[in-house]
């Protein structure tokens, strides 16, 4: 990846790879858009298994962000990369390959489960429980913003919180939240509150 987004063509800047852990999240978009799945195939004899990696988890993202693709293949995208996870994994088994040197950490093999049992459960969930009722399944809006909101709301009360001082400022927090809500409700209220 380092290598490709130092090409001068490339759609990720160079700067994204040169401080990874402070990516942000239009350069995690830049990371799995069309256009880098298209960089890395352009050359499968050194890229195949990067475009292989874009393509299975770039859908992923596709099925909770894209408006126009079918539930149906939603599903099929999501049970897709559960089996993509799963073959790789019995493949390093098999051939006696380390997990830890090639395949991806623990905490993201816990995400990405997460995210396939997520959208599968949406699917489920409102065929079973909500399919009867005029209310539209838009995965695209379930989001983490609001959690990400709620803790910038509690860095503004205190810059390196524990959990006990997040407990405590729930309810400075709350009144915070319903002032903001109001103030986009009513256009009355000063900005200041």
């Amino acid at each position: 990846m380092y290598t490709l987004a130092m090409q001068p063509n490339s759609p990720m800047y160079p700067r994204d790879w040169k401080k990874r852990d402070r990516m942000d999240d239009r350069a995690a978009a830049r990371l799995s858009s069309a256009d880098t799945l298209q960089q890395a195939a352009e050359d499968p004899t050194k890229n195949l298994g990067l475009a292989v990696y874009l393509f299975v988890f770039g859908d992923l993202i596709d099925a909770y962000q894209s408006r126009t693709i079918s539930h149906h293949e939603r599903a099929k995208i999501a049970i897709r990369t559960r089996l993509f996870l799963h073959t790789w994994r019995m493949f390093l088994r098999k051939a006696s390959y380390t997990e830890n040197r090639h395949f991806i950490s623990k905490e993201a093999a816990d995400i990405f489960e997460i995210l396939v049992n997520g959208i599968l459960g949406l699917i489920v969930i409102h065929r079973d429980h909500l399919g009867g009722k005029s209310c539209p399944l838009l995965p695209w809006f379930t989001s983490s913003e609001p959690n990400e909101h709620s803790f910038s709301e509690i860095r503004d009360v205190s810059e390196d919180f524990t959990l006990q001082e997040a407990i405590l400022i729930v309810p400075q927090l709350r009144a915070k939240m319903q002032a903001a809500v109001r103030m986009v409700l009513n256009p009355e209220i000063p900005r200041s509150v």
